[in-house]
């Protein structure tokens, strides 16, 4: 058995459901299935790669692609006393798991391969004469069997996912009409979705519970995708209240900048950042004032994202934090163009001196501090207050200060003149978006 067995009447149909009915992960798992029933294991393994990248943590596609895509240990211990060292191309070619591959090599591009040999399947599949002119009837009892099985799992999963699309059809038309309760709605969609997934009484199992997170996943993007922007982050806030009241997420600290544990924070205090921190919103709240309304994770000092601030913006203890925001938007509306430049002559200054005694970068700081002494007063608030989003650019740690506490800084020698360069030019670029 082998390509030549392959039924391309199932494959046909079955590609047909994938390219209407995106991701497909029922079809493709079909696909898989009949590949090795027939011993089309190269067919199998790129069927197999696909939806390794469409579903990680599907337990059955986890032993398929060990099986039939990673090489094994083995394998490679062999290979290596061949050869010491791949080529750099070959391993240049290798995705790394979570990258965002190029068309050519992603999904997009193995999708395109794969209908590509397909097509020369199709081309080369011998004649119906050749076997006594029954396509269908050629196949083996088992093969009938099989393909009968998988049409029916298809028409149950179809008829489910549509029942599915109607449903939250429906209660995205539902959140249009009544916006004030749009997050009660979806709560209540998600978590009657959890309950009838995890109806057994036993403890449900790691790999279960990714099952029910991945079926969630494919719940929200569906209601997001009947919804306008601005109603679009409800499913988002439900689906991270799920994870971690009953999907037992791990995040990248277990307990609160206070010593509570993430566990323990109520459903009322409880956001999670896209960078896997969980946040009790009166500590961090608190922590967001105490930066002047900077919107930087106080643990790891990186940048929060659009997302995060709209939820953390969003949060009933966070509302307030939308005042500073906005002053920090003034703030650097206040900067004149003229502030700007002697802003970039300094900064080239400190980053091009490289004499002992920095004699020159201490002349700059000085003329610097005396040119800001000649500003309006609401000039020189913005000096002293606006926060720039400036990173160390050696280091990558984010810089934690004012351009005011900069100058005093590099002049009191509590930072070295380079690093006040650096964070000079940045804030000046800042400034001139």
């Amino acid at each position: 058995m082998g390509n030549n067995d392959i039924n391309l009447s199932l494959i046909g149909e079955l590609l047909h459901l994938i390219e209407n009915a995106p991701p497909g992960i029922t079809a493709r798992k079909l696909m898989v299935e009949h590949y090795l029933s027939v011993d089309a294991t190269d067919m199998a393994a790129g069927a197999i790669e696909e939806l390794h990248i469409l579903s990680p943590r599907d337990t059955e596609v986890k032993s398929w692609y060990t099986a039939y895509c990673k090489p094994s240990i083995s394998s490679n211990h062999g290979n290596s006393i061949l050869k010491k060292e791949s080529p750099p191309s070959v391993q240049a070619g290798k995705p790394k798991p979570k990258a965002v591959l190029p068309e050519s090599t992603g999904l997009a591009g193995k999708y395109a391969s794969f209908r590509s040999r397909l097509s020369s399947l199709f081309q080369n599949k011998p004649s119906a004469g050749k076997h006594n002119g029954k396509q269908r009837h050629s196949a083996t009892i088992k093969e009938a069997k099989f393909i009968d099985t998988a049409r029916n799992r298809l028409s149950e999963e179809n008829a489910v996912a549509t029942e599915t699309k109607d449903k939250l059809s429906k209660v995205a038309l539902a959140m249009r009409a009544d916006s004030p309760n749009a997050l009660p709605m979806v709560m209540k969609v998600l978590e009657d979705f959890i309950a009838s997934s995890s109806s057994t009484p036993d403890e449900p199992t790691e790999a279960a519970l990714d099952k029910i997170r991945d079926q969630l996943a494919q719940q929200v993007q569906i209601l997001k995708a009947h919804l306008p922007q601005y109603l679009a982050i409800y499913p988002d806030i439900v689906f991270m209240h799920m994870e971690h009241e009953k999907l037992k997420r791990k995040y990248v600290n277990d307990e609160t900048m206070l010593g509570d544990l993430v566990s323990d924070i109520p459903r009322d205090k409880f956001i999670a950042s896209e960078d896997g921190y969980a946040w009790d919103m009166d500590e961090l709240q608190q922590a967001v004032v105490a930066q002047d309304g900077v919107m930087r994770n106080p643990l790891s000092k990186h940048m929060f994202t659009l997302r995060d601030i709209q939820l953390i913006l969003l949060h009933p203890l966070g509302k307030k934090l939308g005042a500073l925001q906005l002053e920090q938007t003034e703030l650097k509306k206040g900067v004149r163009t003229q502030t700007i430049e002697h802003m970039e002559r300094l900064a080239y200054i400190l980053l091009e001196d490289m004499a002992d005694d920095a004699l020159e970068s201490r002349i700059a700081i000085d003329e610097f501090s005396a040119f800001i002494a000649t500003l309006p007063a609401s000039e020189q608030q913005s000096i002293e207050k606006l926060r720039v989003p400036a990173k160390d650019s050696h280091t990558g740690q984010a810089f934690d200060g004012s351009i005011g506490k900069t100058i005093r800084d590099a002049k009191g020698n509590k930072i070295c003149f380079h690093k006040a360069g650096d964070f000079i030019r940045q804030a000046a670029a800042h400034l001139r978006q």
